[in-house]
């Protein structure tokens, strides 16, 4: 297909079809031609996209883009993308990471997708120290091992995060204090923290010395906070913010739920789904 063709069908395929199938049409032209002529046809379509309001979760990019960036730190084809995640079966290295927090053509991502692939604190730093990510939003981190190390590397990123997943990834109270000093905070309206090591000493760091103005969704289950916990919880300036509050597995026994449910700021709704386990 000449150059002048691909570009009409580009064109009526994103006009004409703003829905996934007409995603795919796109990549398939995308993925037909060398990346001189990728380059060329993403510049093109870049402002079609954006001007006729195509919608982020749609913009997917497809694995070989990403692996690419990885392994070359360029990939005009990811430049259209806004919604990212690695493949299942690879585990990316550290200059792996640097490359893909370094590689321009994906600094257009807003949500990117990394569960379970065996992140460490020197990826975490990685992905910091590159500027491909300055506009994140949307962040998974679930199932991995970044622990205290990681997470406070983590803290240190200025991206406009709103959604925070960091499930099962080795998290312990002395992360805490890195955390709640983060420049995301500021943004954030829901962070997952499902199967950490947080106790009562985190949850009171995390109550007191954290800024959450917009946060509105918070799970903490399956980590020990017990009634201690609850009692810092309680006394948050963000709880009234809270519709949904997970502490499921947390061990608040009877005196911490009574504590979480007489606190004023808490969620007629969320009182009634407390558990004492």
């Amino acid at each position: 297909m000449r150059a002048n063709a691909q570009i009409e069908h580009i064109r009526q395929i994103l006009y004409s079809q703003k829905t996934l199938s007409g995603w795919r049409a796109l990549c398939d032209i995308l993925d037909e031609v060398d990346n001189d002529a990728a380059l060329f046809l993403s510049d093109y379509a870049a402002p079609l996209l954006d001007g006729w309001g195509w919608p982020q979760r749609l913009r997917v990019a497809r694995p070989a883009w990403i692996k690419e960036a990885m392994e070359t730190g360029f990939s005009p084809r990811l430049s259209l993308a806004s919604t990212a995640s690695i493949e299942h079966t690879m585990t990316p290295t550290v200059r792996q990471m640097e490359a893909l927090a370094h590689c321009p053509d994906a600094r257009g991502l807003r949500s990117l997708e990394l569960r379970g692939r065996g992140l460490e604190p020197a990826h975490m730093q990685a992905m910091v120290n590159g500027d491909a990510f300055e506009g994140l939003t949307h962040l998974d981190l679930g199932f991995n091992a970044l622990g205290n190390k990681g997470a406070a590397a983590l803290a240190t990123a200025h991206w406009p995060l709103v959604h925070l997943d960091l499930r099962d990834n080795l998290i312990e109270d002395r992360a805490m204090e890195a955390i709640a000093q983060a420049p995301w905070t500021q943004t954030l309206t829901s962070l997952n923290f499902y199967l950490n090591r947080i106790g009562a000493r985190g949850i009171q760091i995390l109550a007191t010395k954290a800024h959450l103005p917009a946060l509105h969704t918070l799970c903490l289950a399956d980590n020990f906070i017990g009634p201690h916990g609850a009692e810092a919880l309680a006394n948050a300036p963000w709880l009234s913010g809270l519709i949904a509050l997970d502490t499921e597995g947390c061990g608040l026994g009877q005196d911490g739920v009574a504590v979480l449910r007489a606190a004023p700021g808490l969620n007629f709704k969320l009182r009634r789904n407390l558990s004492p386990h």
